[in-house]
């Protein structure tokens, strides 16, 4: 056999039939890139900004001053309920100095040495039963009574003048 001839002409036995049975082998297509326009290419480097809306910071603001006008409220509610505890035990200590004071007062009047002494000393008289006068005052239709009622707040004024007051008594508070 001649050595110029192709492998598949020199008469070889042996034949691979997998390549013949075997499909082309497909070869990857590449796509093109994408093409950015450059306001794409721009806007695509540009950090995008937070936005905080107006109505949520309000809303905080407002939250905020509520809070800290509850907790004075508190205070201010510690402060009166102590004071209440204070003047109460206060007024406990009065009422019994008030009932000794009594009982002694009590002990040092003698009716008895009065009248002899308004009797004597001021020549006084008991009263005659013609020296009684009784005045009957049961007839009294000429007396008025003046009542004015005070002019009655909207909630939105009444509301207004309890933060005026709170922000008033915070101030003091401070200081």
């Amino acid at each position: 056999m001649p050595k110029n001839l192709p492998l598949s002409e020199q008469g070889s036995a042996a034949v691979d039939f997998a390549y013949l049975n075997a499909q082309p082998v497909r070869q990857p297509v590449e796509l093109p890139e994408e093409q950015l326009e450059p306001q794409q290419q721009r806007s695509s480097r540009i950090r995008p900004r937070a936005a905080i809306a107006p109505v949520s910071v309000l809303g905080f603001a407002v939250a905020t001053l509520m809070l800290i006008l509850v907790v004075f409220g508190y205070v201010r509610l510690y402060e009166a309920t102590t004071e209440n505890a204070n003047l109460a035990s206060e007024l406990s200590s009065l009422r019994n100095e008030n009932a000794i004071l009594a009982k002694q007062y009590e002990g040092q009047v003698d009716l008895g040495y009065i009248e002899q002494m308004a009797m004597t000393e001021l020549g006084m008289q008991k009263v005659l039963p013609e020296q009684m006068v009784y005045v009957n005052l049961s007839h009294t239709s000429d007396r008025g009574v003046v009542i004015t009622a005070e002019k009655q707040k909207s909630f939105l004024g009444k509301a207004v003048e309890s933060i005026l007051a709170s922000l008033r008594e915070l101030k003091e508070y401070l200081s």
